[in-house]
């Protein structure tokens, strides 16, 4: 188990470096990391600017198939996709900036194509489009980004909606594991409560 706990950290800093360019990991990075390899539901409450995108990055380019990416933040959303693109790696996001065909070809390269990240607003995911394309797509991650959207820690209920069809999504494509992502500021026992209650070999790595 020791030889092959080592391989896959090996593989892990290999690709951390082919495409980020960095030599070791931030703290907490490579525990979360390990713990979604591992197939766990994993929560990670992270500090703003603590590289959170990176735990669920890195997996998903060491796996066939494309990562779908949760997030109510289209300024977050643009900025991944583009910093992705720049690292040569296909990446696309839907949401309401965008129109119907655009929309209809974005999926269609998740498809068939080489996409790699799908980044997706929480109102989406209840489209009849959405949901009859997601079907078809080898789906190798689901993340939840900003994911204190998700339970409605400090906000309205307006994302409970969100937080269940993530959840019916992750469901659907039948993949775990299912892994969220919280900024600092949330309130932690409460998330943490939430998450594992449904979670399926849940892991919380609390690094804020």
């Amino acid at each position: 188990m020791s030889n092959r706990n080592d391989h896959i950290t090996s593989q892990l800093r290999q690709t951390l470096k082919h495409y980020w360019g960095y030599d070791s990991f931030r703290p907490g990075q490579e525990e979360i990391i390990l713990s979604i390899m591992a197939g766990r539901d994993t929560l990670a409450l992270m500090p703003t600017g603590g590289g959170k995108s990176i735990t669920y990055q890195l997996p998903a380019m060491m796996r066939e198939g494309v990562c779908i990416v949760v997030t109510p933040l289209i300024a977050l959303m643009k900025d991944q996709v583009d910093r992705l693109r720049r690292m040569g790696i296909q990446a696309t996001a839907i949401h309401s900036g965008i129109s119907y065909h655009q929309i209809d070809i974005a999926l269609d390269n998740c498809v068939y194509g080489d996409t790699k990240f799908l980044y997706v607003a929480p109102e989406r995911l209840a489209t009849e489009v959405f949901r009859m394309r997601v079907e078809r797509m080898k789906v190798n991650l689901i993340a939840v980004a900003e994911a204190h959207f998700a339970v409605g820690l400090r906000f309205p209920p307006l994302i409970s909606a969100y937080r269940r069809d993530s959840q019916a999504l992750a469901r659907s494509t039948g993949f775990g594991p299912y892994s969220l992502g919280y900024r600092a500021g949330c309130q932690r026992y409460n998330a943490q409560f939430g998450f594992c209650r449904e979670a399926y070999n849940p892991q919380f790595v609390c690094k804020a």
